[in-house]
């Protein structure tokens, strides 16, 4: 399992829309854990790429931000709650 965090802003937009959507593992205020082997990522990604390119305005800011998390090297859950803790955030909820 390869986690990634990305924005709940674009993520809940291509969800309304109907698109194959992949499960959330985790989720904070802002944000959701997914799993990037999930099938149903590739579609996510090729949406946020899409809205990325020629939207405008808060969606595509976080599509845009969705794109980009998709496309980092991924760390274990384990490692990004230990980093986010180092940092002082705490973002991620039990």
């Amino acid at each position: 399992m390869e986690l990634v965090r990305i924005p709940k802003r674009f993520y809940q937009d291509h969800y309304e829309r109907g698109l194959p959507t992949p499960e959330t593992i985790k989720s904070t205020a802002l944000h959701y854990w997914i799993d990037l082997n999930d099938p149903a990522t590739a579609d996510l990604m090729d949406d946020a790429n899409f809205y990325r390119l020629y939207m405008t305005g808060n969606l595509q800011r976080s599509a845009e931000a969705t794109y980009n998390a998709g496309q980092k090297e991924t760390r274990t859950f384990a490692d990004q709650v230990l980093h986010y803790i180092k940092l002082g955030l705490k973002e991620v909820e039990e």
